[in-house]
């Protein structure tokens, strides 16, 4: 049995760590730490969705909050439905990356970005106390229903790129949902850019054509169908939106860290003056996006793993443009949280401007080799003691210890952490090439099994 409480949400396998009751009783400790006024609930398409929907409209509704149902939609357009909704919150049933037996809560503030840590940690006591705020039967809240929000998303994100630019260049893209909640949103969108698309996973209904994380092992169905067509990219999105990775003119998966840099590229190309901005990232994210950030006179800042806590540095230093390596893109202009249905217009717009391939516009920029494994979690005091050896084994690299151990060279580094979202440890390494990065996750894969 396993679920995770932190500030990615509530997430578990079905009916093996994750319940309705569980999903209840979380919904309810939302509605009490949440100011008065209306919740929005959106699902993405799993077919375990419906369950979890009724636990959470009824912890809401027995709480007498005014509940705004939207339905099927991504994870950022129910983000955005908070703000434009004025909503005191909202929960998104979805389990993101994660497989088809897996489902999740993830918990949304009244600015339309996810729980702070501190505001997650008073969630925690709430739902351990179990004080559910309920009320009597005059009281009880009201179920609406508003069906436009995946239609204010799409004019959002149009509002904010050269739609005409875009439509000029003619593109042709092929796209992989994977039956996930892409399917009710990015063909739409690609419509109304005047991009030509080739879709694959794009019904919505929960049938998952692959494993919904979008990794270059899970989508060569895609780099099949860009490599036989005329396609300049392939898009791969998870089930809830909120990461995309690519696939370029070739039929070679570039990786998800190449999403955010491409992104990257294109507010910085379209920036009048770039010298001087700062770009936020996690600490996991490619080095790359230092290259690119240093050629436009840029900069990078590091934020701890976790969307929220990248928001947050986005937020106190006014960045135009952030994100994380795992395909994740913020642009603040439109909200503050991981957006792939921005982050295609965005690229889409880059492609069109330079009337360059993906691979073109990234050529000029050093090629690393990033290696990203995972092992089950060891006792607290085991992983402590792999970070002490890696501080020994290593005296000269720039450490932080913000999350985990990150130690650093001027190019390269090797990241241990313990996940958020799932039962283990993270050994992230990258390095001018794979055997370097490979060899920095093997002291780090040793230390950790207590080998020295």
């Amino acid at each position: 049995m396993y679920r995770r409480f932190t500030v990615s949400g509530a997430r578990g396998v079905v009916g093996e760590g994750l319940e309705p009751r569980l999903a209840l009783e979380l919904s309810a400790a939302l509605a009490e730490l949440l100011d008065d006024g209306p919740v929005v609930v959106g699902r993405d398409s799993r077919t375990s969705g419906p369950v979890f929907r009724h636990a959470v409209l009824a912890a809401l509704l027995g709480a007498g909050r005014r509940v705004i149902d939207i339905g099927v939609v991504t994870t950022p357009t129910t983000q955005l439905a908070v703000e434009w909704r004025e909503a005191a919150g909202g929960i998104m049933i979805t389990a993101s990356h994660n497989p088809i037996s897996w489902n999740g809560l993830k918990f949304i503030g009244p600015s339309g970005s996810f729980l702070t840590p501190e505001r997650v940690e008073k969630m925690k006591t709430f739902l351990a106390e179990g004080t559910a705020p309920w009320v009597g039967h005059a009281d009880i809240g009201v179920e609406l229903r508003w069906d436009h929000a995946v239609e204010h998303h799409i004019d959002a994100v149009c509002d904010l790129v050269d739609t005409e630019l875009i439509a000029a260049a003619g593109l042709e893209v092929a796209v992989d949902c994977c039956g996930g909640a892409g399917g009710v949103i990015i063909p739409d969108l690609l419509e109304r850019l005047g991009v030509i698309h080739r879709d694959l996973g794009c019904r919505a209904d929960g049938r998952f054509t692959r494993d919904p994380e979008p990794l270059a092992a899970n989508i060569g169905e895609l780099a099949d169908l860009v490599a036989k067509s005329d396609s300049v990219l392939g898009l791969a999105f998870d089930s809830d939106v909120d990461r995309l990775a690519l696939v370029g003119a070739t039929g070679t998966p570039l990786g998800e860290e190449r999403t955010l840099q491409l992104a990257a590229l294109s507010v910085l190309e379209g920036a009048d003056k770039p010298a001087g901005l700062e770009i936020a990232c996690n600490l996991s994210t490619s080095r790359c996006l230092e290259d690119i950030a240093a050629a436009h006179g840029a900069r990078v800042l590091r934020a701890p793993v976790g969307e929220v806590n990248v928001v947050e540095l986005i937020r106190a230093r006014g960045c135009p443009v952030g994100g994380e390596g795992n395909g994740g893109v913020i642009y603040p202009r439109l909200h503050l949280g991981r957006d792939a249905v921005m982050a295609t217009a965005l690229i889409l717009e880059q492609l069109a401007r330079t009337g360059k391939t993906p691979e073109q516009n990234l050529a000029p920029y050093p090629d690393y080799e990033i290696v990203k494994v995972k092992q089950p979690v060891p006792d607290p005091a085991t992983l402590e003691r792999a970070y002490e050896h890696l501080r020994g084994h290593f005296p000269d690299a720039e450490r932080d210890e913000r999350d985990g151990l990150r130690l650093a060279w001027k190019d390269r580094w090797l990241h241990l952490r313990p996940s958020g979202t799932e039962p283990v440890v993270r050994i992230f390494a990258e390095a001018p090439d794979r055997a370097a990065a490979e060899q920095l996750v093997e002291i780090g894969r040793a230390l950790l099994n207590g080998d020295e």
